[in-house]
């Protein structure tokens, strides 16, 4: 059931549009026209636009995307996943920390960052205490 799920999370809209059009044409063999007509209508004009609004409302360069817990967030920060990751239980903490180190020393730290990597290791600890 998780696959149908992460499907889901990667393409919302077209899915829902799917499964609208689906419903829609179903009725329509059916000859219910006015279910047809429920499905075509409401589906396209209410449901279709919601699921784009909640779930994929923007290109993924959007930096309100990274608010929200879509996959496309976690997958362009490793240290997200990471933490969604032990959060869930699937790293203990050890692990965690290993990994999480492992990343800060390979994280590129320019002189832009002003050692964002090292604010973010000493945040990430306080967090676990």
């Amino acid at each position: 059931m998780s696959g149908l799920r992460e499907r889901f999370d990667e393409h919302p809209v077209a899915i829902t549009a799917l499964v609208m059009l689906g419903l829609g044409l179903t009725a329509a063999i059916a000859e219910i026209a006015a279910l047809a007509a429920l499905f075509f209508t409401v589906g396209f004009t209410v449901v279709v636009p919601l699921v784009y609004l909640l779930y994929d409302a923007g290109d993924g360069s959007d930096d309100s995307d990274a608010a929200r817990s879509g996959s496309r967030a976690v997958e362009d920060d490793p240290i997200e996943e990471l933490r969604r990751r032990y959060a869930a239980g699937q790293l203990t903490e050890d692990e965690f920390e290993r990994k999480l180190e492992r990343l800060l020393e390979t994280e590129d730290v320019g002189p832009d960052a002003d050692g964002a990597a090292e604010r973010e290791g000493s945040k990430l600890e306080r967090e676990l205490e």
